[in-house]
């Protein structure tokens, strides 16, 4: 499971299983947009800590962000995210 928190434009996440809702760490998250016409293209991967937790800071607006997470063997990919800096 995969949980968000924005402040600013600082957006934590954490990935938990979904069973027991204990910390994953080292679970790959691969932030990706389909570049438009006028928005910058998204391509980040970030890598959890010992708590589950992931850090991405926004320099720019990106529409449509899917998220992939992988775990050893099991992946999700969740969809629609809005990354912003105010």
């Amino acid at each position: 499971m995969l949980i968000e928190n924005t402040d600013n434009n600082i957006t934590k996440y954490q990935v938990v299983n979904r069973n027991t809702g204990k910390p994953i760490e080292n679970t790959q998250l691969l932030l990706q947009n389909n570049e438009r016409r006028g928005e910058k293209k998204l391509h980040k991967k970030l890598i959890t800590d010992k708590n589950g937790f992931a850090t991405y800071i926004s320099n720019d607006r990106y529409y449509n962000v899917s998220i992939t997470v992988t775990s050893k063997n099991d992946t999700a990919i969740f969809g629609n995210y809005y990354l912003y800096k105010q």
